[in-house]
């Protein structure tokens, strides 16, 4: 059995007190992999935000929207990061195609996953049009990756 502490109205003295089995888990559940990872993404956002660099907060966000979408399986929470991932580099206007690209590639990702396969099937689209204005040959794994992706919309 570990200790935790209990904080009293002074907070210099904390006493000790036993676990119960019960908390065990709530305590495996924090240090899990998928709360690590977490508590690292929101640690980069508030550095990134802090910075003012919004091609790296918009990086953040795609990066919560994987989390939502691969670790937590909630796809319409990773549609909103994803989706305020575009907003950020649209309103920055940001030149790198190719990370505006990827985040179109992960919105159209999480309507499919939602069943929205007309909105999954236009994101792809011009995640694909942006690849080629980016100079992506259809050999590029990004490339391929986002044909594969329209291709299985199109089969369903």
């Amino acid at each position: 059995m570990c200790n935790q502490f209990i904080v009293t109205s002074t907070p210099a003295k904390l006493i000790p007190r036993p676990v119960t089995p019960t908390e065990e888990p709530a305590k495996k559940q924090r240090d899990s992999p998928e709360h690590v990872v977490l508590r690292q993404v929101l640690a980069d956002m508030k550095r990134h935000r802090q910075t003012g660099d919004s091609q790296k907060v918009a990086e953040t966000w795609n990066a919560l929207g994987l989390i939502r979408l691969h670790m937590q399986r909630d796809a319409s929470s990773a549609r909103e990061c994803h989706a305020e991932a575009l907003r950020i580099l649209q309103q920055d206007d940001c030149n790198n195609k190719r990370l505006i690209a990827i985040t179109l590639h992960d919105l159209g990702y999480c309507c499919e996953r939602m069943e929205e396969r007309t909105d999954a099937l236009s994101l792809y689209k011009e995640a694909i049009s942006l690849l080629q204005q980016d100079d992506c040959d259809k050999s590029h794994p990004r490339m391929i990756a986002t044909q594969r992706a329209m291709n299985r919309v199109l089969r369903s």
